[in-house]
């Protein structure tokens, strides 16, 4: 669970005070010099409230999971860096393979960038590593590992089955299959090629990324088929001289981007299997790591950042909440605000959080009516969500619109939050009982009494008042299959 900023609590949290259990962010945590002999050593963290010395959160607490970037992740490779080195090497294999051994080289630099990659993603920089050094003959050892592995795995599989037929093979090719990006992992993690290696260790480390690992690898099963189709989908309609061009191209892609989740997958899991991350190495990165990329909001949030019309009035609302003055900051904002209203959605979350904190909840839920609108029209899933959730529980009268609690009601249950999806369906029936999304919304509720809380008798209540009360609904005649179909 993501833990949030005490004084900005829509963003995820940097730091925490052993002293007085707040959580506060970059922005909040005061730098102070450390010295030893009157040498600068560097800055510290300290909190604001109480000025003890801060510890940093971990990565855990700033990145999302993998499989809700997929679409960043397969993009990974078209950055000018990774882009310029596969169109490189495709163009070598291409018009200089009838050189000696270098197709050899070619795979070694593709191998040794890979291994960039998965290195510097798994340390939290999310941005592709320079070229620059590639092509010199320093640090190839992650290149001869790689090598060894491949060597050792597929002499393993001969003699198997060779010796052992082709059942035993068949149930080794099937497990190497799956532990293949375990073993790579674990060995740019451990530098040891007998613990990559080693059966307990990389299915242990499997284990310990637990359903995420399975989530990965149906990824990259599903992309291995890739360079395939596209060479019998597309390229046969090619001339012949580009494809081998095109399929050595999509193959260093797909290398790229196998790494590149990886060593994500890595990040993400790093309290699981041991990686340690230091603050100085995720700081580091600001200008192409992590840092930059939480600032352009694919990490933290989902939507993008709206424009703040009235910056000038939420800096000092932050100001006054940083210092912790969150009754002058609700009184600075009603002052302010009185004649021309809240028009920065910027500014009106500030507000909402603050009433929230404060829990003067009568005015919370007026701010929510307001907020909740430009949350679901912005599509910003998650905060719609945790307004209703707030509102809803305040007040059983918070009465957004029908189509509104229709589509809180289907990213709720996404979200597996399926007692508040209920409580969104159960407000449109009760709000609008004449609304024409009714007859839908309690089939749908029926299926999820049925399907996610295991509860047969209600499902068929529903599906009863559904055939009472609208007999001649289109709705009626699938409310009977469901009927039939749980018995």
């Amino acid at each position: 669970m993501t833990d949030y900023c005490k004084y900005h609590p829509t963003q995820p949290a940097d730091w925490s005070c052993d002293s007085c259990h707040n959580q506060f962010c970059n922005n909040c945590a005061k730098e102070r010099p450390t010295t030893v002999n009157g040498l600068s050593t560097g800055t510290m963290h300290v909190c604001p409230d109480c000025n003890m010395e801060l510890k940093w959160v971990g990565a855990s607490n700033l990145i999302k999971p993998f499989w809700t970037r997929l679409s960043k992740i397969f993009l990974y490779p078209f950055a000018p860096n990774p882009l310029i080195l596969s169109l490189i090497l495709s163009l070598g294999a291409c018009f200089l393979y009838w050189i000696p051994f270098v197709n050899f080289i070619l795979s070694a630099v593709l191998i040794k960038y890979a291994f960039s990659i998965l290195n510097t993603t798994m340390n939290g920089n999310l941005n592709p590593p320079d070229i620059d050094q590639l092509f010199t003959t320093d640090d190839f050892a992650p290149v001869i590992k790689q090598w060894g592995m491949y060597i050792f795995i597929g002499g393993l599989g001969y003699f198997i089955f060779t010796r052992l037929g082709l059942i035993s093979g068949i149930i080794y090719t099937i497990v190497i299959s799956y532990s293949l990006p375990s073993i790579i992992m674990l060995l740019a993690t451990s530098e040891r090629l007998d613990h990559a290696l080693n059966p307990v260790m990389f299915l242990g480390f499997a284990y310990k990324i637990g359903k995420g690992y399975l989530i990965m690898w149906i990824f990259l099963f599903l992309l291995l088929s890739a360079p395939g189709a596209l060479g019998y989908y597309i390229i046969k309609y090619l001339p012949g001289f580009s494809h081998k061009f095109l399929i050595t191209f999509a193959e260093n892609m797909y290398t790229f981007i196998t790494y590149h989740l990886m060593g994500y997958v890595i990040l993400q899991y790093h309290e699981n299997i041991g990686h340690e991350i230091s603050y100085e190495n995720f700081k580091e990165n600001t200008t192409s790591g992590l840092n930059n990329y939480k600032n352009q909001q694919p990490l933290a949030q989902e939507a993008k950042i709206p424009i703040d019309e009235q910056s000038e009035i939420t800096g000092q609302v932050e100001l006054l909440a940083r210092e912790g003055k969150l009754d002058q900051a609700i009184a600075y904002i009603k002052e302010t605000t009185a004649e021309k209203g809240i028009s920065s959605v910027i500014l009106l979350e500030r507000y909402y959080n603050l009433l929230k904190i404060k829990k003067q909840t009568s005015d919370m839920v007026d701010q929510g009516n307001i907020l909740l609108p430009k949350f679901i029209k912005a599509n910003n899933k998650k905060k719609a969500c945790q307004v209703f959730i707030d509102c809803a529980s305040a007040d059983k009268l918070f009465k957004p619109t029908s189509r509104d609690l229709l589509k809180l009601g289907s990213w709720l249950k996404q979200s597996n939050k399926i007692k508040a999806s209920i409580n969104a369906y159960s407000r449109l029936i009760k709000f609008y009982p004449d609304n024409n999304l009714v007859p839908k919304t309690y089939l749908i509720l029926a299926k999820i009494y049925h399907e996610n809380m295991e509860n047969k008798p209600q499902s068929k209540a529903i599906i009863n008042t559904i055939l009472k009360k609208f007999p001649n609904h289109d709705i009626a005649s699938h409310a009977k299959q469901y009927l039939q179909q749980i018995g």
